[in-house]
């Protein structure tokens, strides 16, 4: 029979204690296994066995003869947290040791003085480390434990770090010298009690034990006897994980099991190596019958493993597991971070509980004291009259370890003001598709009545592609989570805290990022913390005030830490270049120069241009005929441009790295990367040159040449090599309507990295590898270089050109017909190609002109050509034809006549009193005009505008007349030099932009004859 025990006194009255097997002083007659669940005091126990006297007696007995230590059955643990050796294993390790302490404590009642946490060093100096994880600390905490636990107590050994293997058995790394096995084994014996849970997470474990085997024992291990690869799958998180994870609760019984646990995270390491594609390399075992051997299979059945540790808890949780998805766990990923992929080419959903959620650890004391203080006295809207809102606090955390994963956390408190602060309560959070996940760890709004409202989990929209990718026709793993904080009002506070952990960098063992620290509205206090492996340097540089890290360092950490107080809104204006062109932000890098960089990146992506039959074939067919050069160049060009569709599978590293020429040009398809392989390849075929250039297209982004990174860039084009030296042609392959020889107005005027992948593999006339020139790079021919940067070209204000020639006829009736013709240039030529190129009908056509012509409402097309739209001709003309009645307007005796002339741009300027960024046209630009009015024999000109001109070092107008008494002329040229003009050139701007946008000289004066 087995009798029960209830003891629910402790000398710390503690809750919860497991289910403990006994096998020795103590009373049941039967099995030699008597059970204790230490589940507080049941006084209804002692009366239901009241009837019976034996019962009643024996435990009378029972309870006298069990020592009194001023409790009973109590639990003894001890966490052993071994050499990490760098900061990875270092991180992982405390992570875990110290997550199961917390769990110990936070949800099965256990107190401090029943654990004893020894480890490398201090931690993270939360106090819960005992002491470090040396010889004699280890050593005399068996001596302490032998003495302190009796045998119906139970001890807990959880065992985590590296190990090696030799004759002597397996040691079991510590700073300074280790302890052999048979050490560990005599301490362990040493131990009077036979209710044991060992868990040695370590290499070669599976032999570890067999000295402690023995009835009544628990044991797991990472791995068997002969496998020394451990951790990989990361072992320790996965069997802490395992106690919160409503997975893996088999039996739904709302309690995880020692055996429930070994299942999940035997199966959760197989999936890891699964979904990493490599052989699994450690196998969790199970020991619990005291036979000395370990299994990984037939656990759970009859005849295997597993019985005692069905019945083996970690104690009663004081609060239910949680349920999935719940905010503070999203959507975490498998063990490895990847998903398999479905039948669609997209991926399942996340399984929450299958690797633990990132934990909320990043905000120090001093963190949450500064938070505090913000919050107890916020400012007010008069403090910030311009302000929509104020951003009290804003923190960032970034730890990166030697295999470059890292997480990046944040938290951000915000007072809102108005309507115009609402957009600090959207928020949007980046990632990338089976390789980030997201732990929102709260996201709360506090109402001026002092309510606080949490966000409802179901409103948080994920796996959103970017839009800019969509638009593109971009397949991506980039993703956005987002929502908007709850019950947004004048006055209220929001609160809002995440991390996302990234699996790792694309060039593993670097790291860079760009960090951003200014928005639209004023940020009081910013800190940025970038922990790195102490081994590395970090290379930073500061966009905005001058700050300077505070550099501290631990065992295998570095960590620098920025500050900034008072932080400035970034103005809008009108025109102003790209925000993270000018918002204050620090670029970080783990890489001390682009030669590295650049390296790494021309191996990536060489012999993507091999040479096949296919393109040969291709290449000889399309040049046929030809023998100029520029024309070689000019039918790859618009054979890529136009003929290989612009779709990019940019999944995994083929965000970076380009297909195949031979794919490509097989599938017909390709991003940037892709047509630029091709149209290189084909290029080098042809025997001519060329090199492809990183650019960040769409703005004038800045590369800070002192922090290596691929941040920088957006987008790949071609530089060929022209006829002279040092000439390069400039040419975007997925420009499918820029005319050979133009460059599109986003990739003008931009810093770029040229690179030439081949130099790698060049050669001497010895053999010997070739060395770079130490000529001025501007002056070295790019053969003879790695990489160069440059600024990509900007075409004249000549080139970029709008000419429209209109002929107008005045009638009797005061309607006007009219004849245009515009011819369009450049970039104009580009963009106006491409809008054309979308309309699939006339009606769409007449409608879509009607508005470029910017016509009156009334008026009505007669019929309109469209030259050249078929080839990618460097001009593009349109002819159209319309009327309009009452076209003319009377004031008193005269009557007006509107010329129709195009708007001009820029207008918005002359609203600006005092301007602080530059403005980006984008392009230099020329509008020409020539109007030629005949009036009926009904009405006479009676007058037209004055001649005016002026020119400006930015700018220029010239704007002429003449008439006769039924004939008028008009001539206007406006010129733009310059894609961006400074702040302290806006007034040269503005002075042309004045008298283009006036309307009086665009209108002529008639009368009635």
């Amino acid at each position: 029979m087995t009798i029960l025990l209830n003891s629910g006194i402790t000398c710390r009255s503690r809750l919860g204690t497991a289910c403990l097997p006994i096998a020795e002083n103590s009373l049941d007659v039967d099995s030699a296994t008597t059970v204790f669940e230490n589940r507080g005091v049941e006084t209804g126990l002692l009366r239901k066995w009241a009837p019976s006297r034996l019962v009643y007696t024996v435990l009378l007995l029972a309870l006298l003869l069990i020592p009194f230590r001023g409790g009973y059955a109590e639990d003894y643990v001890l966490l052993l947290g071994g050499l990490g050796g760098e900061k990875s294993f270092y991180d992982a390790f405390w992570s875990a040791t110290s997550r199961f302490y917390q769990l110990l404590t936070d949800e099965y009642g256990y107190s401090a003085e029943q654990i004893t946490f020894l480890f490398e060093d201090e931690g993270d100096g939360s106090g819960i480390v005992d002491a470090e994880a040396r010889r004699d600390s280890i050593l005399a905490a068996f001596d302490e434990l032998s003495e302190k636990i009796g045998p119906t107590d139970r001890f807990i050994l959880f065992m985590l770090g590296h190990a090696s293997r030799s004759a002597q058995g397996v040691k079991f790394n510590l700073p300074g010298r280790d302890i052999s096995e048979a050490e560990y084994v005599k301490g362990l014996n040493g131990i009077s009690t036979a209710h044991k849970v060992l868990i040695f997470a370590f290499p070669y474990s599976g032999g570890f034990f067999r000295g402690a085997s023995a009835p009544g024992t628990v044991i797991v291990t990472s791995s068997s006897a002969n496998e020394g690869y451990s951790l990989q799958a990361g072992f320790g998180a996965l069997f802490v994980n395992a106690f919160s994870t409503p997975d893996a609760d088999k039996n739904s019984d709302g309690a995880i099991s020692v055996l429930e646990a070994f299942l999940w995270v035997q199966q959760g390491t197989k999936d890891w190596y699964e979904n990493d594609g490599s052989i699994q390399s450690e196998h969790p075992h199970l020991e619990d019958n005291g036979d000395g051997r370990a299994s990984r299979e037939k656990i759970g059945a009859p005849s295997g493993e597993g019985t005692l540790a069905a019945k083996t808890f970690l104690g009663k949780r004081r609060s239910p597991l949680p349920q999935p998805a719940e905010i503070g766990e999203i959507a975490p990923a498998s063990p490895g971070g990847r998903r398999p992929e479905l039948p669609n080419g997209d991926t399942e959903e996340r399984t929450p509980g299958t690797r633990p959620a990132i934990p909320y650890d990043f905000i120090s004391e001093l963190d949450e004291q500064a938070i505090q203080d913000a919050l107890e006295n916020p400012p007010t809207e008069k403090d910030f009259p311009d302000a929509g809102a104020v951003v009290l606090w804003e923190g960032v955390e970034i730890d990166i370890d030697e295999q470059s994963r890292y997480i990046y956390s944040t938290r951000r408190v915000v007072k809102i003001f108005n309507e115009k602060g609402y957009g600090l309560g959207e928020v949007s959070i980046p990632y990338m598709r089976g390789k980030d996940d997201v732990t929102i760890h709260h996201a709360r709004t506090l109402t001026p009545a002092g309510k606080t409202v949490v966000l409802d989990e179901n409103q948080i929209l994920r796996d959103i592609p970017p839009p800019s990718a969509v638009e593109a026709g971009l397949y991506v793993d980039a993703r956005l989570m987002y929502f908007m904080m709850p019950e947004l009002t004048d006055g209220c506070i929001i609160d809002y805290a995440y991390s996302t952990n990234n699996l790792g960098h694309v060039m593993q063992g670097e790291f860079w990022r760009q960090v951003y620290f200014q928005t639209s509205e004023p940020v009081q206090s910013y800190r940025l913390n970038v922990h790195i492996p102490k081994k590395k340097q970090l290379y930073y540089q500061v966009l905005g005030p001058p700050l300077s890290p505070t550099v501290t360092e631990s065992n295998y950490t570095r960590t620098y830490r920025f500050e900034a107080e008072e932080i400035p809104p970034l103005k809008e204006e009108y025109l102003m270049p790209a925000p993270q062109d000018l918002a204050y932000n620090i670029s970080i890098s783990s890489l001390n120069s682009w030669d590295e960089l650049v390296t790494w990146y021309a191996t990536l992506i060489r012999e993507q241009d091999t040479m096949t039959p296919a393109i040969e074939a291709k290449t000889d067919e399309l040049l046929r005929g030809t023998w100029r050069r520029s024309e070689k160049i000019k039918r790859l060009y618009e054979y890529v441009a136009t003929q290989i569709r612009y779709l990019g599978l940019e999944l995994g590293i083929w965000a970076i790295k380009p297909y195949s020429a031979d794919t490509v040009l097989k599938e017909g398809r390709g991003d940037c990367k892709d047509k630029t392989t091709l149209l290189s390849t084909m290029l080098k075929h042809a025997g001519i040159p060329s090199y492809p250039v990183l650019i960040s297209a769409g703005d004038s982004h800045k590369i800070v040449k002192e922090v290596p990174s691929l941040t920088y860039f957006n987008h790949m084009i071609l530089a060929v090599e022209g006829e002279k030296e040092n000439e390069l042609l400039w040419l975007d392959p997925t420009a499918s309507t820029c005319a050979f020889g133009d460059l599109p107005a986003s990739d003008q005027d931009r810093w770029t990295l040229i690179i030439n992948p081949d130099f790698l593999a060049s050669k001497t006339e010895a053999g010997a590898p070739a060395k770079e020139s130490a000529l001025h790079p501007e002056e070295t021919p790019l053969a003879k270089r790695r990489y160069r940067f440059q600024k990509s070209p900007v075409q004249g204000a000549d080139t970029n050109v709008k000419r429209m020639k209109t002929q107008v006829h005045v009638k009797e009736d005061m309607s006007i017909s009219a004849h245009q013709e515009l011819t369009v240039t450049g970039s104009f030529n580009t963009k106006l190609r491409g809008q054309l190129s979308q309309l699939n009908s006339k009606e769409e056509q007449l409608k879509f002109l009607h508005k470029e012509f910017e016509l009156d409402e009334r008026a009505k097309l007669q019929e309109f050509k469209i030259s050249g739209l078929d080839t990618l001709n460097p001009e593009l003309t349109i002819h159209l034809n319309w009327t309009c009645q009452e076209y003319l307007y009377a004031i008193g005796s005269q009557f007006i006549l509107e010329l129709p002339l195009l708007k001009h741009p820029y207008a918005e300027l002359l609203s600006e009193d005092n301007r602080i960024h530059p403005a980006v046209i984008g392009k230099a630009l020329s509008f020409e005009d020539e109007l030629s009015i005949q009036a009926d024999s009904a009405f006479v000109i009676d007058m037209v505008p004055e001649a005016e001109t002026k020119k400006t070092d930015v700018a220029e107008i010239q704007l002429a007349y003449k008439h006769s008494k039924h004939k008028a002329e008009m001539r206007q040229l406006i010129r733009f030099y310059v894609p961006r003009v400074t702040a302290n050139q806006i007034e040269h701007l503005k002075s042309v932009v004045r008298i283009a946008s006036k309307r009086g000289p665009k209108r002529l004066s008639l009368r009635q004859n």
